[in-house]
């Protein structure tokens, strides 16, 4: 039996947080940054919600070094 795993997702307060910047940054960012990934399909506007594997393709790819490891915040 074959059990499918949930995706791990993370809010822009759980990057923020992950990366030791203010929310208005990390919104800044996926404003200006045509490579910054797009939510999570089925999220909102106002609350959207990030794939933590596109957020990891994104630090790889801009050279971003996460100062908090995972996804949801507790």
């Amino acid at each position: 039996m074959h059990v499918q795993q949930k995706p791990t997702l993370i809010t822009k307060k759980g990057l923020s947080q992950r990366w030791g910047i203010s929310k208005q940054a990390v919104h800044n960012r996926s404003i200006r940054h045509k490579d910054f990934p797009k939510p999570f399909e089925g999220t909102d506007d106002v609350h959207p919600l990030y794939l933590i594997s596109d957020i990891e393709k994104y630090e790889k790819a801009r050279g971003y070094t996460p100062i908090l490891e995972g996804g949801q915040e507790e």
